[in-house]
């Protein structure tokens, strides 16, 4: 049960409202990609989707036992007042990331970087609804703004904060893979989920909300 996409999906969304590109805090940060708008939804969600990593990033195997295991790994997500526990998660064979299929967990790209790193993306992935099973772990993305606290609880117990830079609004067409997923440059968290309109005849919705959240200095 899952929405294959040609970009980043990760689920469903059932009302947004940020317009494609929006930012919500300056600097030198990521920069601002166009897109589609979001559009109300009147159709019901669908099931859980994937997504799609190209070949110039992530890793050549599906299989997380080819990862090195990381120092410290995540388990848990504190975004907008809720708390989801966190699976490592890979690649199948179609280069699709693997999405908890229960929407209350959400998933860490194991091969990216790990949340904590000294450099590079550690990217998040959540589902914010399902049709029988509600509201997932990501339905309060497009709530936040700049300056709002993402936190990450490692297996050492160890709590790492993050503030929210930019909410951000792609067209699944012109989602920059190889900037979310990036192992270089300053350290950052992105939390991703589905955006925009849904279309019953491929079962998933047409953009993707990004959120980008920085170190607590």
């Amino acid at each position: 049960m899952r929405c294959a996409l040609l970009a980043l999906t990760t689920g469903t969304v059932l009302a947004v409202g940020a317009p494609a590109g929006w930012f919500l805090a300056g600097g030198s940060e990521p920069a601002s990609f166009g897109g589609a708008a979001a559009q109300d939804l009147a159709a019901p969600p669908p099931a859980p989707a994937a997504l799609l990593v190209p070949e110039s990033v992530g890793t050549s195997s599906a299989r997380l036992s080819d990862v090195v295991t990381p120092r410290d790994p995540p388990v848990e997500v504190g975004v907008g007042g809720k708390r989801a526990r966190l699976d490592a998660v890979g690649l199948d064979d179609e280069r699709l990331v693997v999405i908890p299929e229960d929407v209350r967990r959400a998933g860490w790209y194991e091969p990216g970087a790990e949340p904590g790193a000294d450099a590079g993306s550690a990217v998040l992935v959540g589902h914010v609804d399902d049709r029988t099973q509600g509201l997932g772990a990501f339905a309060v993305l497009r709530e936040l703004s700049a300056g709002d606290e993402v936190t990450v609880r490692t297996a050492s117990g160890e709590q790492l904060v993050y503030d929210v830079l930019s909410l951000e609004q792609f067209d699944k067409q012109e989602v920059p893979m190889d900037r979310l997923f990036t192992r270089s440059g300053p350290h950052r968290l992105v939390l991703i989920s589905c955006a925009g309109a849904f279309d019953p005849s491929t079962g998933s919705y047409s953009d993707n909300v990004v959120v980008t959240a920085v170190p607590r200095q």
